[in-house]
């Protein structure tokens, strides 16, 4: 398993060029929301919860307090 991280700083807009390609609008449009990314975040942890029946029904991220997945 791994993942593909766009870098901090100066490199950001171009490493993500290179990893999303032909998205990379999708991205910037996606991160430039808040609001729009943590919904979509949520909804795609909540499918996943749900299409392996596991007994979850909040995700947090370190340092920050638990986020209710959406039903």
């Amino acid at each position: 398993i791994s993942m593909e991280v766009t870098e901090d700083g100066s490199g950001n807009t171009e490493s993500a060029k290179k990893i999303f390609g032909d998205k990379f609008d999708d991205y910037r449009n996606m991160t430039a929301d808040t609001d729009k990314r943590e919904k979509v975040r949520g909804r795609i942890i909540a499918d996943y919860v749900k299409a392996n029946n596991l007994d979850i029904t909040a995700y947090q991220d370190y340092g920050w307090d638990p986020v209710e997945l959406p039903k």
